[in-house]
């Protein structure tokens, strides 16, 4: 086939009806995602906050994003006694990513992606994927490992050990 017939047959396919970007219909899910991802912190801290050792907080930020201008956000603080950690939403409209949260302590910060859960790199798969059976649009919190490349989802276990690096700078 070449190149003039590919797209003679592509526009004579009927496609669905050109779906219109909706900016508040983003934000709205994006603030869904956030709170997903808030929720899961705060029930893998749960037994911390109930004994007194870690304070958790909802705050509203703003942040702007070129397609959908300045809107609101919730933001979730982390008290550990003087020790301050946030969880930062950095936006939405982004490239391989649904949304991004940067969580800063005083050894530095950590990134959390909202990302396809069966996204790969160089054909690497998580094996809970092998079996076909995750929907392709679903969407997961993960936590960007340094070097970029791998991706940790956000659990209890990992969520203790980003705490612990960002505040003693070791696991």
């Amino acid at each position: 086939m070449n190149f003039a017939k590919f797209l003679n047959e592509l526009n004579a396919q009927k496609g669905d009806p050109e779906v219109k970007f909706d900016p508040q219909k983003e934000i709205e899910e994006y603030r869904s995602y956030l709170n997903q991802l808030y929720s899961i912190f705060e029930g893998s801290l749960l037994p911390y906050v109930k004994n007194g050792q870690i304070q958790v907080e909802r705050d509203n930020i703003q942040i702007n994003e070129e397609s959908l201008g300045t809107y609101e956000v919730p933001r979730l603080t982390l008290k550990l006694n003087t020790i301050h950690i946030q969880l930062k939403p950095e936006g939405t409209m982004l490239i391989a990513s649904k949304g991004r949260v940067r969580m800063e302590g005083p050894k530095g910060f950590a990134k959390i992606i909202l990302m396809r859960k069966n996204f790969s790199i160089q054909g690497k798969i998580p094996s809970d994927l092998n079996n076909g059976t995750a929907p392709e649009d679903q969407w997961v919190w993960r936590f960007v490992a340094p070097d970029n490349r791998n991706f940790i989802d956000v659990t209890e276990d990992s969520i203790q050990n980003v705490i612990m690096e960002l505040v003693n700078g070791q696991d």
